[in-house]
């Protein structure tokens, strides 16, 4: 069992992204590389779940055994779903979790070191495994897509059909 630091708040952000790379020398700015360019303000949403109930699914998931007999994949899955609740998602990058999560150095190279990346593919296949199971339908779902360290959280189909029959 993981203890996790309960967060005061509930609010936590997706990911966008655009790029327009064919437009002429009147929109030159848009084509500069992203690191000179100001960080695009990203949306901020509330989920529509109380983060306790997600705490309850992560502490669910790191118990089964996909996740409790390894040391790496509950660290990366733990950290990241307490960052999505602290309102830090967007902080979520490959070096970040590896210096914070992993405790790599703040200069480790990620071509060398794949720690972040492996590690998240493996979760994404675990989380999968964990799901298809049918003795968990109707759970919270924790979701990674792939390309994303930012988890999504969704109530099951079943959840949802209950809640619509009783409209």
């Amino acid at each position: 069992m993981y203890d996790l630091f309960i967060a005061p708040t509930n609010v936590w952000t997706l990911k966008a992204h655009s790029t327009d790379h064919n437009k002429g020398a009147a929109t030159r700015e848009s084509t500069m590389p992203a690191s000179t360019q100001p960080a695009p303000e990203l949306p901020r949403f509330t989920p529509a779940l109380e983060p306790s109930l997600i705490r309850e699914q992560l502490n669910r998931l790191l118990a089964h055994s996909l996740f409790s007999h390894s040391k790496r994949y509950p660290v990366l899955l733990a950290y990241i779903v307490e960052q999505t609740l602290l309102g830090n998602a967007q902080s979520l990058k490959e070096r970040t979790i590896g210096v914070e999560a992993f405790g790599r150095t703040p200069d480790y190279d990620v071509n060398i070191d794949p720690v972040v990346r492996t590690s998240a593919a493996e979760v994404r296949k675990r989380l999968i495994q964990y799901y298809y199971d049918t003795s968990h339908i109707g759970e919270l779902v924790i979701e990674l897509s792939a390309g994303s360290y930012i988890p999504a959280f969704r109530e099951s189909r079943s959840q949802i059909s209950k809640q619509m029959e009783l409209l």
